[in-house]
């Protein structure tokens, strides 16, 4: 432990460079777990909201099923609160599905370094600068520090580039040159910031300086890019070059009221690719989907269908639905059945049951849901009494309840039993227009064909419901995402070739504008990391595989696809098609979805 500063803080924070927490002016000991840093690292970084419990545990354990996930985070925050010990209750609960930190009277770097990056004043911009020892939460490679690392660093070197043109307005040249190389040594390929400083050192009279800044630009750009500088900065070095041979160049001749430092480019606030696309966030692509949505809550269809495939953004969908419900006056409620645990899964009276809780909790209902329940009765009777007596016949507004992932179910043994109940709601609604379940609007998102596994269809929502298709990206439309995320993606070649790779998948478009952008790669090094486990794609990839190959007949049915045979039954494509494996087509025929998943599956299992 380090030693007692009268005037620390109770609770100070340093993510910039290795984290380090103190509380009470002693420097905590590291945590029993990374992942008990990265919790408090991302509860600082959205300190300003309420962050849902199953958001942080996809983000931490993103190859854990959502059940485990959450219960590493559950251990995870009671070590991190002990850990933390007086200063525990910064990490509050407004909820008891969120979580939020409590900053009052707290030090922490990060919101002292944004707060003075938005001010327009060199002194806050010095502050900035001084406020960043090293890069965000500096060793660690978890997806979701990318996006926000970037960003601060952007932040960073705009302040820099911001206090080298006040010096050079101020004549200091020699404090601008400092803070520019500077910049240069963080980012190697900003090439206007190199431009800027063969200015400044030309300004100052310092030419053999100037051209020796454009020789290292070039070697640089060559090595790494293969490539040459622009003809702008082409152009600079010549009139530069020029000057030094005839004598004509100084700093009376190259003046510093001639200078124009560039305007650093608007910073693109990425956000991590996976999970729901926030409802204000500028990177999500409406497809056919959401009109089809939107158009069926609005007439209050009984049943609405939401097929996808894994990662293809039915949740961000159907929690756009949601906010149109809302507007439209409607009632809502989610649930996620992938976010229940297993034992809520083993028999029809624990699922309803839960299903009678969350309804209760998040309609802020006073009846409880044991008070409803009669052991006497059927479950599905009391399931459907409770929804009936206690929520339809007392709401005066309709109610759209979303089931989310609801394929989940089909596992269990009383598959049949529950979405007969489901069904019947909808036939009871067409025999009384006017009843108590014309307000009922259930929403229900699935990846895997129900036929498969539902023994009478005609006892099921699947073939009575409003169905839309969550499909991938066209390529405009990854061209259109691409625009968002600031064009790393440089022209119309380098935008088709990208859709070849990844097929427009959505998951993988979003990761692979979003490292782009992050971290300033282009195509060819996308390329060449896609299929490889330690690559962008890698987390991803894996749990992939390991889904099918649980499955001896389905990577049977994969291997006969790889080897270029055809399968057996049209069965055999809906299950491949399901997985989120082939491509959708005419008349199902079968093509990879995307040649990242052809050449990384073909590698482990042929």
């Amino acid at each position: 432990m380090g030693e007692v500063c009268a005037e620390s803080p109770k609770f100070k924070i340093e993510l910039f460079g290795p984290l380090s927490i103190s509380v009470n002016g002693l420097r905590l000991p590291p945590l029993p777990s990374r992942k008990g840093a990265y919790l408090l690292a991302l509860l600082a970084l959205w300190h300003d909201r309420e962050i849902e419990r199953e958001y942080l545990a996809g983000l931490l354990w993103p190859d854990s099923d959502q059940e485990k996930a959450l219960y590493n985070l559950r251990q995870t925050l009671s070590h991190l609160r002990q850990g933390l010990g007086t200063e525990a209750f910064r990490i509050e609960s407004p909820t008891r599905h969120t979580l939020r930190l409590n900053i009052v009277g707290a030090d922490i770097d990060l919101v002292a370094f944004d707060e003075a990056s938005a001010r327009q004043e060199p002194e806050f911009w010095r502050k900035a600068v001084a406020l960043y020892r090293g890069p965000l939460l500096e060793g660690c490679l978890e997806e979701w520090i990318f996006p926000a690392r970037r960003d601060r660093e952007f932040s960073y070197l705009a302040a820099l580039e911001r206090l080298a043109e006040n010096c050079v307005n101020q004549g200091d040249f020699s404090t601008a040159a400092g803070y520019l190389r500077q910049v240069i040594t963080v980012d190697t390929l900003r090439e206007g910031a190199y431009r800027s400083l063969m200015q400044v050192y030309a300004a100052s009279g310092e030419l053999a300086e100037a051209t020796q800044i454009y020789r290292e630009l070039r070697l640089l750009l060559h090595r790494e890019m293969n490539t040459s500088p622009s003809p702008e900065t082409v152009e600079l070095y010549r009139q530069i070059r020029s000057g030094v041979q005839d004598g004509s160049a100084s700093s009376q001749n190259i003046r510093a009221a001639d200078m124009v430092l560039p305007a650093p480019p608007k910073p693109i606030l990425l956000e991590t690719a996976g999970g729901a696309v926030p409802l204000d966030s500028p990177f999500y692509i409406p497809r056919p989907a959401d009109a089809r949505l939107n158009t069926a809550i609005a007439n209050r269809h009984s049943v609405i269908l939401v097929k996808g495939t894994r990662q293809t953004g039915k949740t961000s969908l159907i929690v756009r639905g949601m906010e149109a419900a809302r507007s439209m006056g409607a009632v809502v409620a989610y649930t996620n059945v992938n976010a229940l645990d297993a034992a809520v899964l083993e028999s029809r009276e624990a699922l309803y049951r839960t299903l009678m809780g969350e309804l209760t909790d998040q309609l802020d209902l006073d009846v409880l849901p044991e008070d409803s329940w009669n052991s006497n009765r059927a479950a599905n009777t009391n399931l459907d009494r409770y929804l009936r007596r206690e929520i339809l016949d007392k709401l005066e507004r309709p109610l759209v309840w979303a089931l989310d992932e609801v394929d989940r179910l089909f596992a269990c043994e009383f598959r049949n039993e529950v979405f007969a109940l489901f069904r019947s709601w909808h036939d009871r609604r067409s025999m009384d227009p006017t009843g108590s379940w014309s307000r009922l609007t259930l929403a229900l998102s699935y990846a895997t064909e129900a036929h498969l596994f539902i023994t009478d269809l005609n006892q099921s929502p699947f073939n009575v419901g409003t169905r839309m298709i969550v499909e991938d990206f066209t390529r405009d439309q990854a061209a259109d995402l691409n625009l968002r995320y600031g064009s790393p993606l440089k022209d119309e070649a380098q935008i088709s070739r990208f859709q070849e790779l990844v097929g427009g998948h959505p998951y993988l478009v979003r990761r692979g504008l979003d490292v782009m952008a992050a971290e300033g790669l282009n195509i060819a090094q996308i390329e060449a990391q896609a299929t490889r486990e330690d690559g962008l794609y890698g987390s991803h990839l894996n749990q992939l595989y390991r889904s099918v190959v649980q499955d001896p007949d389905l990577t049977d049915l994969l291997r006969t696809v790889l080897q270029g045979k055809i399968l057996p039954t049209e069965v055999s494509y809906y299950r491949l098609f399901s997985a989120g494996i082939l491509a959708a087509t005419p008349d199902h025929q079968t093509r990879m979805r995307c040649r990242v998943y052809e050449t990384y599956l073909a590698n482990r299992l042929l």
